[in-house]
């Protein structure tokens, strides 16, 4: 008999019917918890007390720089808006007019600003700001109220700005006003006039009105007269001439000539004029 092959044990499986062994899925590691870094305080930094503030530096704190008004110039003797100019450039707010009846004014609003200085009062500075935004802006002519004006609105900014600082003023240096010549009069305080009459013999006093600080020659057509000063007032003796007719007159500084010219009209006929008497004659010398 033909033997029957013996058929597969029960511990042997076939591979169509082998279960696939399971991969288990790896387990998550738990990392161990992060020890915190301890960083050592920072050592105190120890500032040195604050020292003067550098010449030229930047201002100290709780101040508010204003370039103020430069030299005028201007003098106490002299009219407003000299006298005026002179006491805001000192901050002397007793000098300075506290209303005016035509309207609004560059000088009433210049004493309030100037009061409020002194008094830090805000109802000083609001009455200030009021009336000077109600003043137009002085011309070039103009130079002492001009430079006030400007000096004013800066005034009022850096107030605006820093209300609770210390207002700084800084001179500005330089003039408000180029040195010129205005006219001449035949009074110490008269106005200036473009034209004079005069004698042609001369001797008569001519003042010079302008701003004419350090001014000492005046030029009468050809002739360079000297300039003599009466407190704070120029003046020339009209030098004679031979011919009637109209001169220019023309001031000279230290530095050169000054802008403007004025003209003198000679009159009259120069026979009448009185000649200088002659010279004495010398003594006889006393005989032996």
């Amino acid at each position: 008999m033909a033997s029957v092959p013996a058929g597969p044990t029960s511990s042997q499986t076939s591979p169509e019917t082998a279960a696939p062994a399971e991969d288990p899925s790896p387990s998550p590691m738990v990392e161990p918890p992060a020890v915190p870094t301890v960083q050592p305080p920072p050592a105190p930094t120890v500032e040195p007390p604050p020292g003067p503030p550098a010449p030229g530096g930047p201002p100290p704190l709780g101040s508010a720089p204003v370039i103020w008004l430069p030299a005028g110039p201007a003098f106490p003797e002299d009219p407003p808006p000299s006298a005026f100019y002179l006491a805001l450039q000192g901050t002397q707010c007793a000098g300075l007019p506290h209303t005016n009846p035509r309207g609004p004014d560059l000088w009433v609003a210049a004493a309030f600003l100037c009061s409020a200085l002194e008094s830090k009062d805000e109802t000083m500075w609001a009455k200030g700001a009021m009336e000077l935004a109600q003043v137009p802006r002085p011309t070039e002519d103009t130079c002492l109220a001009l430079a006030a004006y400007d000096a004013l609105n800066r005034l009022i900014i850096a107030h605006q700005d820093h209300p609770k600082a210390e207002v700084e003023l800084i001179a500005q240096t330089g003039r408000a006003c180029q040195l010129r010549l205005t006219g001449v009069s035949a009074s110490q305080n008269g106005a200036p006039e473009s034209l004079l009459s005069s004698s042609v013999c001369g001797g008569e006093s001519v003042w010079l009105v302008g701003i004419l600080t350090r001014v000492n020659v005046v030029v009468v057509g050809q002739q360079r007269v000297p300039v003599q000063i009466t407190g704070t007032r120029l003046f020339f003796k009209a030098p004679p001439v031979q011919v009637p007719g109209d001169l220019a007159v023309t001031a000279e500084s230290s530095a050169g000539r000054v802008q403007g010219t004025a003209t003198i009209r000679y009159q009259g006929d120069p026979r009448t004029c009185l000649s200088p008497p002659p010279p004495p004659s010398p003594s006889p010398s006393p005989s032996n």
